[in-house]
């Protein structure tokens, strides 16, 4: 993995899995949160980046080497792709950690200094408590986010999916077919569900179209729409949650 040094103070620490993080997990693995509650509730904790013994002419760089000790003799573990890419390891806890690879030594960093760790290595994704009934793979923009250890906005209030709504509509929202609003789930009331990952919405695409249009053609559009966001890869790259579908009244 990339550089890990300079790691803040866990002289505290017990190597217990946070409760938070334990039950967002939980809720990932069965569908009912996005990566998005994910990496807000990772960012103000430590992970576990693991070390492993190797021999010290397996290990590459200089002195300078942030895994490199007096005998150069442990270095922070990453995986491959079958393509190559790397992919950085990251433990909730001593638990998951020992599940995996019980020689495995638990060296503890702020979440987003793992993941900005395997960004710059140029790796693809950090793999959280790989092996375990709740891993959790991050990448791409969450991987982005939980680098950056700044707050994720709310969906409806996130300028990144704006505009993957914006760049999905385009051609549609210049023609003045419809105007959009992306809302909270408190703002729900009728509305069609366009999964996108997980069970409750969690946000709410409003349409509102030109006075005087028939309610069924309203209905029409507002399913063709529906049905071209369920599919955009734009708006999925940044939104994994369940996608709904209003038209304002």
């Amino acid at each position: 993995m990339g550089d890990l040094t300079a790691a803040g103070s866990f002289t505290s620490d017990d190597g217990s899995v946070p409760t938070d993080v334990a039950e967002v997990l939980a809720l990932r693995a069965s569908g009912a949160v996005g990566i998005r509650e994910v990496v807000t509730c990772l960012i103000p904790h430590r992970v576990l980046v693991p070390l492993l013994e190797v021999a010290g002419d397996q290990l590459e760089g200089d002195d300078s080497d942030p895994c490199a000790g007096s005998d150069r003799a442990v270095a922070a573990v990453s995986v491959r792709e079958p393509d190559g890419t790397a992919l950085g390891l990251a433990f909730t806890g001593t638990a998951p950690l020992e599940q995996w690879d019980a020689s495995a030594r638990p060296m503890p960093v702020e979440a987003a200094r793992a993941a900005g760790a395997v960004l710059a290595e140029g790796g693809r994704a950090l793999l959280v408590d790989a092996g375990s009934a709740h891993s959790c793979r991050i990448e791409g923009e969450a991987l982005a986010r939980l680098a950056s250890g700044d707050p994720w906005p709310e969906p409806w209030a996130d300028p990144v999916v704006r505009a993957a709504v914006v760049d999905e509509l385009g051609p549609v929202l210049a023609s003045g077919e419809v105007q959009v609003r992306l809302c909270g789930p408190d703002s729900i009331g009728p509305a069609a569900p366009v999964e996108m990952g997980g069970d409750a919405p969690g946000l709410v695409l409003e349409l509102r179209f030109p006075p005087g249009l028939a309610p069924d053609t309203a209905k029409q559009r507002s399913a063709v729409i529906a049905r071209r966001m369920s599919r955009s890869a734009a708006l999925q790259e940044v939104f994994d949650g369940v996608l709904a579908v209003r038209v304002a009244e």
